[in-house]
């Protein structure tokens, strides 16, 4: 493996072990969330000169109380941007205009953390923008088929600008570098 492709996968197990997975309901998904436009994208940490964390307000989700929805990271350099997680659906601008107030450069990568909507919701949007989406094999099948919850409908149709298209399998075991 050539260094270019080594450096892209430790900052790609790096960055995704600073987004830490939500498990609680989350707006949007079974209630209603009508906070939308109150929410606003700010980078929280600088875990390092070219690698930030964004989030939402928070105390504006009760399941959230930290910050509404999803966190998103954002490693960015001279050949694009890469970033794990994409938030809500109805948050990508505001994403898009926090990641613009550090760097103008195209986001090439989006790596998905887990299937919640507040960490995939916005992956149709970058996609559209040129971004190539990575996930979990089971991420993506989830996506593709999700499951029925009881008797309700089935989920609808994932937007297929959001599908991730590059998949990994689950890793078993982490070795040392």
């Amino acid at each position: 493996m050539c260094a270019k492709r080594r450096r892209f996968a430790v900052a790609i197990l790096v960055t995704t072990a600073f987004v830490p997975a939500a498990q609680a309901q989350r707006p949007g998904q079974g209630r209603s969330f009508a906070q939308w436009d109150k929410i606003q994208i700010s980078v929280t940490a600088k875990l390092a000169p070219n690698l930030y964390i964004l989030q939402g307000s928070p105390d504006l989700d009760t399941n959230h109380p930290d910050a509404a929805g999803g966190r998103v990271a954002v490693l960015f350099g001279p050949d694009g941007i890469l970033m794990v997680d994409s938030q809500d659906e109805e948050l990508h601008e505001k994403v898009l205009k926090t990641i613009r107030t550090f760097s103008s450069a195209p986001i090439r990568i989006l790596v998905n953390s887990h299937i919640h909507s507040d960490h995939t919701g916005g992956d149709p949007f970058f996609a559209k923008q040129g971004a190539l989406i990575f996930s979990r094999e089971e991420l993506r099948d989830e996506m593709l088929h999700p499951p029925r919850r009881g008797n309700a409908t089935p989920a609808p149709a994932p937007d297929p600008a959001g599908v991730p298209v590059v998949t990994y399998p689950l890793a078993r075991r982490v070795l040392p570098l």
